[in-house]
């Protein structure tokens, strides 16, 4: 597996994300845990974050302690992954354009 590491604390979270979406298969419980103890992260922290992922649909479960990602992440994996061949997809301009509006947006939901 390749990791990207930067100055920014990892937390399990992210962490336990990140191998499930390069790992070729299911990821075990304590596969995720020897992962986060290479970056100081307490096994507690490691088995909490698995539940919450669980319950926020983003991992399931693969068998007895062992996890995937769920259909939460899964697309967004997918996404990610696209990105890498982003380059190969590049074509010639065919002179179209593409616009969006946001004229009618309020203030009060910038964000949308």
């Amino acid at each position: 597996m390749k990791f990207l590491v930067t100055n920014m604390s990892i937390n399990p979270k992210s962490l336990i994300l990140n191998l499930l979406r390069v790992a070729d298969g299911p990821l075990s419980s304590r596969e995720a845990v020897g992962a986060c103890a290479l970056f100081g992260i307490r096994e507690n922290s490691v088995r909490v974050s698995l539940v919450r992922l669980a319950a926020a649909g983003l991992i399931e479960a693969a068998g007895r302690g062992s996890y995937r990602l769920g259909p939460q992440a899964a697309a967004l994996a997918r996404d990610l992954s696209g990105w890498r061949t982003a380059e190969n997809r590049v074509c010639d301009w065919d002179g179209g354009w593409l616009m969006v509006s946001t004229g009618g947006q309020g203030r009060s939901d910038r964000t949308a």
